[in-house]
């Protein structure tokens, strides 16, 4: 008797494991293990992140902002997209400040801009007592970066030329974000180069403090294709000027460092005013795309002129 009943519970015991063979351990209906299980399929399930787009609301852009705002870059491969800014321009002539000159009394500039070099050069003169500088050249239109171009490759070459000026459509001049210094003697009536070196040094070690940045540095002209030139000055905003020129990086850099920051993990910055920023980047669709923003905060919206965007968060 007792051997039939080991006999019986052996049996048992085999049809159960065989019952058993080929299952899982089980999962919940959205397909996620359930809670205690070890399995293979639990540990290959990435936990979802910390949800911060709790905070967030969508902004519908499209396509072709990819190519308006204060971080678009321009250079001899991407071409500025016309038609021209000229309602979000000023007439630098009517507000200039008493401590510089323009070259031309139809002289357009950004109105953010005008504002922000008003301040640089205030603080300029307060700081070194200069007031000769001389804004040489500002928005440039198709026609007249033409006229420029064609005038330099009759002098040098084309070749040459293309390194001292950009093709027309390729000029940063077209955005209304970028200046041109020279000095001007209101004596004599004659203008200089602008170097950046004696006095001026101060606003080429200060224009970052104010949006600017000196934007073909001869150190970089491999990158941006341009050689150097320390007059050439252009508004990218707080807190991408102060982040550049930490990093010492020219734009073409930067917007490639940028793209490695998205909405879930932001680059964080925070100035040593105590200001503090989330910056990210945003890949376009080809119609319309749906930007993820804070629901609190203030934020700023720039395309890069080639294949997403970049969102700035303040706080």
């Amino acid at each position: 008797m007792v051997l039939l009943l080991v006999l019986l519970v052996c049996v048992a015991a085999g049809a159960l494991y065989l019952r058993n063979q080929g299952k899982t351990n089980p999962v919940s209906a959205d397909g996620m293990q359930e809670p205690g299980q070890t399995g293979t399929f639990a540990q290959n399930t990435p936990e979802p992140s910390a949800s911060i787009f709790n905070d967030a609301k969508f902004e519908t852009a499209d396509h072709s902002q990819i190519y308006e705002g204060m971080l678009i870059l321009v250079n001899s491969d991407l071409e500025y997209h016309f038609p021209d800014n000229l309602d979000a321009m000023g007439n630098l002539y009517d507000q200039k400040t008493e401590y510089y000159e323009v070259s031309d009394s139809e002289m357009y500039l950004n109105q953010i801009v005008i504002d922000r070099l008003n301040e640089m050069t205030d603080d300029f003169y307060e700081a070194k007592g200069g007031s000769d500088l001389l804004i040489a050249s500002a928005y440039r239109s198709y026609e007249h970066q033409q006229r420029l171009f064609e005038r330099k490759v009759d002098e040098v070459g084309e070749k040459e030329a293309l390194t001292w000026v950009t093709r027309p459509g390729y000029s940063e001049h077209h955005t209304g974000l970028a200046i041109d210094l020279s000095v001007y003697d209101v004596s004599t009536g004659v203008t200089y180069p602008y170097d950046g070196t004696g006095i001026y040094s101060w606003i080429n070690d200060n224009a970052h403090y104010y949006g600017f940045v000196v934007r073909y540095d001869e150190a970089k002209s491999d990158i941006t294709g341009v050689s150097n030139e320390p007059w050439h000055f252009r508004y990218v905003g707080l807190p991408h000027s102060l982040i550049m020129q930490e990093k010492d990086y020219c734009m073409e850099e930067y917007m490639d460092y940028l793209k490695g920051f998205s909405y879930e993990k932001p680059l964080s910055y925070t100035t040593d005013s105590g200001e503090e920023y989330q910056i990210y980047y945003v890949s376009a669709q080809e119609d319309t795309t749906q930007i993820p923003v804070p629901q609190t905060g203030n934020f700023e919206l720039s395309g890069n002129n080639s294949d997403g965007f970049i969102v700035t968060v303040s706080r």
